[in-house]
């Protein structure tokens, strides 16, 4: 059963505050700390804990003269500073053209022409009928890398909301390179009220490739009925995109799930023989597959054109293999092939005949067992 939704960012942080999280606060490690401006009037450094991933974290407190912690009291109309992670993936196995890449985005990312969020409030704006969104601002620079993860980057951005801006409920972030990349999850660090986790996980098209923006939601789960209202439109728009019209041909960036018959597994374009029968309907029931809109051949309008490798079939971008699990995958394929191929031809090229002289030999193959050669 989920509670009623708080109506601030501060309630919020604070109905979730825990004995045990007030135990610890005395001895929270500063591990992204960063300036900001306090709500009372005062420039404090926030203590945040990265290594929490609850919806939200422990409230900024301000220490009074006897070293005991209180909270900060923020001034209605004061502007809020908000910090916005990014930690984005690279590849793990990496070729001197990719780290040479990698490169140029480090720069281009540090003059503020790679990638660029907005934040989306649970509020409604009343001159849009929609949820409260910030200015648009780019991420600049990145941050030293974690000594246990070598292959994640961070970046940051800093931008100002108004006071009564809302609770954060979602992140549209565009990558305007020429390449995707992978996202690993977005912390978006309110000052003197805590942080908000958005996971991610996913692939970040282009601009080039699609202009329409990602939009990631925070881990907080909502039943239909409590969606805020600043969300609805963004969440029924996020479904209406992953479920697709039915039309077009799929493109490997895409992530749309509709599904098809199977009705490309023959290939009568080379011979009438290799036609087969479609898999799914009434008349021979079948699990569906990912539709790829590929044109239908030509002796067969019901038909899909086959595609052959090196060509990949379309798989929503999210679900493909990753880069070590499609190299684990050949690897293994590659293996069982000379496993079985080896031995065959062994046997083939021998020249003794495999037929048993005498009883022994069979009583031979339970205790010594079957021989490679």
């Amino acid at each position: 059963m989920l509670s009623a939704k708080p109506t601030s960012f501060v309630s919020a942080v604070g109905a979730q505050l825990t004995v045990g999280n007030r135990r610890r606060a005395a001895g929270l490690v500063n591990l992204g700390s960063h300036r900001c401006r306090s709500l009372a009037g005062r420039t404090v450094r926030a203590v945040l804990r990265s290594d929490d991933k609850s919806v939200s974290m422990l409230p900024q407190q301000l220490a009074a003269s006897d070293g005991a912690l209180k909270p900060a009291v923020p001034r209605p109309g004061d502007p809020v500073d908000v910090r916005v992670v990014l930690t984005v993936r690279n590849r793990i196995r990496q070729k001197l053209v990719d780290k040479i890449e990698n490169q140029w985005e480090y720069f281009v990312n540090g003059v503020g022409q790679g990638i660029t969020v907005q934040l989306v409030s649970e509020e409604i704006d009343p001159d849009t009928k929609s949820g409260k969104r910030s200015a648009e601002v780019s991420v600049r620079g990145f941050l030293p890398r974690s000594p246990s993860h070598p292959s994640l980057v961070e970046y940051a951005a800093n931008l100002t909301v108004p006071s009564g801006f809302g609770h954060p409920g979602a992140v549209v972030i565009t990558n305007l390179h020429k390449k995707e990349f992978f996202l690993v999850e977005i912390v978006v660090h309110v000052c003197n009220e805590g942080s908000l986790f958005f996971p991610a996980n996913s692939w970040i098209h282009t601009h080039n490739d699609n202009p329409e923006s990602r939009i990631l939601f925070s881990n907080q789960a909502y039943l239909p009925s409590q969606t805020p209202d600043g969300l609805k439109d963004l969440r029924k728009d996020m479904l209406v995109s992953l479920c697709g019209d039915g039309k077009g041909e799929r493109k490997k960036f895409e992530m749309i799930y509709d599904y098809a018959c199977y009705n490309d597994l023959g290939d009568p374009e080379k011979d009438a023989d290799l036609a087969r029968p479609i898999l799914g309907g009434s008349e021979r029931p079948y699990p569906r597959r990912c539709r790829t809109g590929r044109p239908p051949t030509k002796s067969d309008l019901r038909a899909e054109s086959r595609i052959e490798k090196p060509n990949a079939v379309y798989v929503p971008r999210d679900e493909t293999f990753e880069e070590i699990k499609q190299n684990n995958f050949s690897a293994g394929a590659l293996r069982a092939l000379f496993h079985n191929l080896i031995p065959a031809m062994r046997v083939a090229l021998s020249k003794s005949d495999s037929q048993f002289e005498c009883f022994s030999d069979i009583d031979g193959l339970y205790k010594e067992g079957v021989p490679n050669t």
